[in-house]
């Protein structure tokens, strides 16, 4: 993110490592979130600041069809809307 006053992302890290010492994708890399991607809602709910979209997928309640947790991103990329799903460890 390149402030928390925006939704843009400024950053992708391309793994993450779990409690258990794993090192997996990074759920932002596997959704496809690219570096200039600003996130204009999660799970349907307008964000304007970092912090609502770290609200947002902390507090989701979305599932999967295998019960893994699931949050829909709209976003904006080169002007253009764009939702995708991520997966969030």
């Amino acid at each position: 993110v390149k402030s928390d006053l925006t939704t843009e992302i400024g950053y992708v890290a391309p793994t993450v490592t779990l409690p258990d010492g794993r090192e997996v994708p990074s759920p932002a890399a596997r959704a496809g979130l690219q570096i200039g991607d600003t996130i204009r809602a999660v799970d349907g709910r307008a964000v304007d600041r970092w912090r609502e979209v770290q609200q947002g997928i902390v507090l989701g309640t979305g599932r999967a069809a295998d019960d893994r947790p699931e949050v829909v991103l709209d976003l904006e990329r080169a002007g253009a809307p764009l939702r995708v799903t991520a997966h969030p460890e």
